[in-house]
């Protein structure tokens, strides 16, 4: 067997598994805090593919809806977590339909 072919196979070997390895990206889990009528943090930073998880920490209801009709919670008592995978790059709205002074914004980068 020549050696070059060896070689040459060995490299392809390992040009295969450096771009599967960089293709792979776990998805990551964020979580806002509905705290004292608020979301914390706000804005929420995130990549694409990650998670957004909205956690209740307060004594009233509270449902989560995106401006544009992309997610929308159940009602979220205290203790209650909604979660959205946010696929697409850009901004993103939301608020609480139960109370709509309260606005968050969504970041995907």
């Amino acid at each position: 067997m020549n050696l070059n072919f060896i070689r040459i196979g060995i490299i392809l070997l390992v040009i295969g598994v450096i771009s599967i390895s960089g293709c792979t990206q776990e998805k990551q889990t964020n979580t806002i805090i509905i705290q004292n009528f608020t979301f914390k943090p706000n804005p929420m930073h995130v990549k694409a593919g990650d998670v957004v998880r909205w956690t209740s920490h307060d004594n009233a209801p509270h449902k989560i809806v995106s401006d544009t009709g992309n997610f929308e919670s159940p009602d979220l008592n205290n203790g209650d977590t909604f979660t959205y995978t946010f696929d697409k790059k850009g901004e993103f709205n939301y608020h609480d339909e139960l109370d709509s002074s309260i606005k968050g914004k969504v970041i995907v980068g």
